[in-house]
């Protein structure tokens, strides 16, 4: 049994959908400061302050840039996500 891709939601027209695209990444950049903000609760070392420090200006431990951090990171992955799908489907015409 074969499943088309509009089943999947799949676009046929090859163009990306920039709401879903800004949603999927500004859920990816909050797992990430997530990941980043654990590590950095829980090791002494500063590999993951630098992360955490684009978004918050508040100690990379402290709650309040896990706080201000999430939010910033929701708005940013969603800019980031909007204009990549943005330019990818501008970019569609080279293919024609």
């Amino acid at each position: 049994m074969t499943i088309s891709a509009q089943e999947y939601g799949v676009p046929v027209s090859g163009r990306l959908s920039t709401v879903r695209v800004g949603a999927a990444t500004s859920l990816t950049a909050v797992i990430l400061l997530l990941l980043c903000w654990i590590s950095a609760a829980i090791s002494p070392g500063p590999a993951s302050h630098m992360y955490i420090a684009l978004f918050s200006e508040f100690p990379a431990t402290s709650g309040t840039a896990l706080v201000v951090g999430l939010c910033w990171s929701l708005v940013g992955g969603f800019i980031t996500g909007a204009i990549f799908a943005g330019v990818y489907n501008l970019l569609a015409v080279i293919e024609r």
